[in-house]
């Protein structure tokens, strides 16, 4: 194993969430203190306030297409401790606690949830057992971000691995990490 210092995530990002202008507004305004936290049972990387780092565009593009008054919110996020999806280190976890997952399960005499379509119900609730679970039972400090790279939309040309809408998401757990809210300017 090398140094845990040579895979440390940036620490500190530029996120943009696509929402409606009235909660854009009130966000910044300092009318209500956060963005709310998303905890849909597919949400990739589980429970909390989603952006895209460092690319407003994809809030953009979300935000016209859920949103009947698109639009994007920055905010300056410190990742803390965070559970890169992009280090191997973190990657040998979620995997881990997919293994704590099942067995929790089992024992429950549910049976273990799928990923289907465009929802990701396993994703999450690994996510959130990594999350909850897992650092409560080795008695480690809780995540504050998640961290993960997608691929997503059709190829950018033949054979290529590149997609139209790749992007890395931060999934924000512990609201005190965002250290602020912002309007992103436009390109004149």
């Amino acid at each position: 194993m090398y140094k845990h210092e040579y895979s440390a995530s940036p620490v500190i990002v530029y996120g943009f969430h696509g929402t409606d202008e009235k909660c854009a507004y009130d966000v910044i305004l300092g009318k209500i203190p956060h963005l709310s936290k998303s905890e849909n049972t597919w949400d990739w990387l589980g429970t909390g306030i989603y952006f895209w780092e460092a690319n407003p565009q994809r809030a953009w593009e979300w935000a016209k297409e859920h949103k009947k008054n698109p639009a994007v919110i920055g905010a300056i996020i410190s990742l803390g401790n965070c559970l890169n999806l992009l280090e191997s280190d973190s990657l040998i976890k979620l995997q881990i606690a997919y293994k704590t997952y099942q067995e929790i399960t089992k024992k429950q005499g549910l049976r273990p949830t799928k990923n289907f379509q465009n929802r990701n119900y396993l994703d999450c609730a690994v996510i959130n057992t990594v999350c909850n679970d897992y650092t409560k039972l080795l008695e480690e400090k809780p995540y504050d971000t998640v961290r993960g790279v997608f691929w997503e939309g059709q190829a950018l040309y033949p054979s290529a691995s590149f997609r139209e809408k790749n992007h890395i998401q931060i999934c924000v757990r512990n609201p005190e990490r965002i250290l602020g809210y912002f309007n992103p300017f436009k390109d004149n």
